[in-house]
């Protein structure tokens, strides 16, 4: 016989009015339990009142959660929400292990309100034993279905960052480390990144020992004691998925020589090789970026001098030759050398940062027929990246900047006659494009000799930046009315000036090496360094313009601008 409403209500009021002696009164309980086989009100009546008097029938306690869980997946999603909605009041004693179970099985629904109800139960059976909340998930995780277990690490990854600090305790910390590894021994590189994400945030890892034992983890998962198959996208997949998880743990004291190593002894000597994972991405640039961002954070090496080796051959293979001349002397093509702006800026990062620790390579480690060629091709992207960086200036120097259509015909005409006068009476011949980057050394000279000086400053007058030098006099106010129509040089001093403050911005908090310079002295505003610039490749231009400028061999004394002290440049200590 079907229980019906009137049934449930009346053994509902039996056990609500037994009080202390509700274990006298089973068949009143059993009829309740009865009431999951009846119609969809019956049903929704017994979704509430069988948790209710749950505590008081212990011995009844696996038959009242088998009742729960069938209307849990009943057809009517009222009932289902109404039983997931009550399931956290049976999470009690050893029942809180197979209620979390539950729970998450019920994760795999693809109703939406459903699915954040059984993330509410979840969350709240959280803060009643978190440590057997997990055992659940963990246990479903290892064991349970696909699509189960996919949603299990998402909801670890969103939710487990959020509970508060007495709900995730030391020892539920350690937990949650113990079984991510267990799980990290068979997982998709998705779930790699989405479970790194769960361990990374756990309190107890934040320390120096934490975090190396989180790189640890990453080095087991990257398989970093055999080769990589360089033809199998997956293998590559895992190899990139692995450095970018463990690039936020490198520090000072937590190192990233193992990667070094491997990137240098394996993957760069097959850079061409590797294929790609996805089809929009260049893989080797990946690579690259992932060793520049790594080298910082690289300790001392057993093979450093044949790494730093592997970097130098893959930097002369990106650096262009001059091109080539024919027997009148010129050239044989119209084609210029290929130029890699991004891959070079990489290599020379990498170089730059493993380099320093062996600072005589390039004097004692390369023969002079290779370093001759490193010179010329050093030469050769100099010039090219300065020849870019001259087009930048103009192009830069021709926008408007909120200025009037008249003002900016003015600019294109050359300026206004006033300042045609004014420019021939102060500033002599305007220099043309050719000498543009001569005028980009002379603001680099004039950013460490007198930037800061105020009104006092020295700038250069004439042809070139070794022209005579006189002191910035105060400007009239008819001078100052035509400031914005300044002259090609200013405009490349401005240039330069605006190029290292947004360069400054944007790595603003970063940490990065400071330049060292003779006679204790600090960088110029007008010098920038090549670790600076570093982590934009949208500065490449600006960063090899700066690193060639910083790295060339100092001027002697016969390439001092007149009335300069002898000394008064610093110079850069290069590796």
């Amino acid at each position: 016989m079907a229980v019906t409403i009137e049934d449930l209500y009346r053994n509902y009021g039996i056990l609500a009015d037994a009080k202390e002696n509700l274990s006298q009164h089973k068949d009143a309980y059993q009829v309740i339990l009865d009431g999951v086989k009846g119609g969809p009100k019956e049903k929704r009546l017994a979704a509430q009142f069988i948790p209710k008097f749950f505590s008081s029938f212990p011995d009844m306690a696996d038959t009242a959660i088998n009742a729960q869980l069938d209307l849990c997946e009943d057809e009517d999603v009222s009932i289902r929400r109404q039983a997931i909605k009550e399931l956290p009041r049976f999470a009690t004693g050893d029942n809180i292990l197979r209620v979390s179970d539950i729970l998450t099985q019920l994760l795999q629904t693809d109703d939406s309100a459903e699915f954040n109800q059984v993330t509410a139960a979840l969350i709240s059976i959280f803060k009643i034993d978190a440590k057997g909340t997990l055992g659940g998930l963990f246990s479903q995780i290892l064991q349970g279905e696909d699509i189960v277990r996919e949603r299990a690490i998402k909801f670890l990854a969103g939710k487990l960052k959020t509970l508060p600090e007495d709900v995730m305790t030391k020892e539920v910390e350690e937990f949650v480390f113990a079984e991510t590894k267990k799980v990290l021994e068979d997982v998709t590189g998705e779930e790699f990144v989405l479970l790194m994400r769960v361990v990374s945030a756990l309190r107890v890892l934040q320390t120096v020992s934490g975090r190396q034992q989180l790189v640890e983890l990453v080095v087991e998962q990257a398989f970093l004691e055999q080769a990589p198959n360089t033809a199998d996208p997956d293998t590559v997949d895992r190899l990139l998925q692995c450095a970018r998880q463990a690039l936020p743990l490198f520090s000072k004291n937590v190192h990233s020589t193992r990667f070094i190593t491997y990137f240098c002894d394996h993957v760069l000597p097959n850079l061409s090789e590797l294929t790609s994972p996805v089809a929009e991405l260049d893989i080797q640039l990946e690579v690259l970026k992932l060793l520049a961002e790594m080298s910082p954070f690289c300790g001392d090496m057993d093979k450093l001098e044949a790494n730093l080796n592997m970097l130098f051959v893959k930097l002369l293979e990106y650096m262009p030759l001059p091109p080539e001349e024919a027997e009148n002397g010129e050239n044989s093509g119209n084609e210029e050398p290929k130029l890699q702006f991004s891959y070079v800026e990489c290599l020379l990062f990498s170089f730059h940062q493993l380099g320093k620790k062996l600072p005589d390579f390039l004097i004692d480690k390369v023969d002079a027929e290779r370093l001759k060629d490193f010179k010329i091709r050093v030469a050769v992207l100099r010039q090219r990246s300065a020849g870019l960086h001259q087009t930048a200036a103009r192009g830069s120097a021709g926008k408007d900047g909120g200025r009037s259509e008249d003002r900016r015909e003015q600019d294109q005409s050359g300026g206004s006659e006033d300042h045609k006068q004014h420019q021939r009476a102060h500033q002599g011949p305007v220099p043309q494009p050719a000498v543009l980057q001569e005028h980009g050394d002379a603001v680099l000279e004039a950013g460490a000799e007198g930037r800061g000086a105020g009104s006092q400053a020295c700038v250069h007058r004439g042809d070139g930046p070794r022209g005579r030098r006189e002191e910035a006099r105060p400007q009239s106010a008819s001078e100052g009315r035509s400031a914005d129509l300044q002259p090609p040089q200013r405009q490349v001093q401005r240039h330069h000036r605006q190029l290292q403050l947004r360069t400054t911005r944007r790595l603003q908090g970063r940490s990065r090496p400071r330049v060292r310079l003779q006679g204790g002295q600090k960088p110029g505003p007008g010098l920038l360094s090549p670790s600076c610039c570093w982590l934009d490749h949208r500065t490449s231009t600006w960063t090899l313009y700066s690193f060639f400028i910083l790295s060339r061999p100092p001027s002697g004394p016969a390439s001092q601008p007149a009335g300069s002290p002898q000394g008064s440049r610093p110079r850069v200590q290069t590796f």
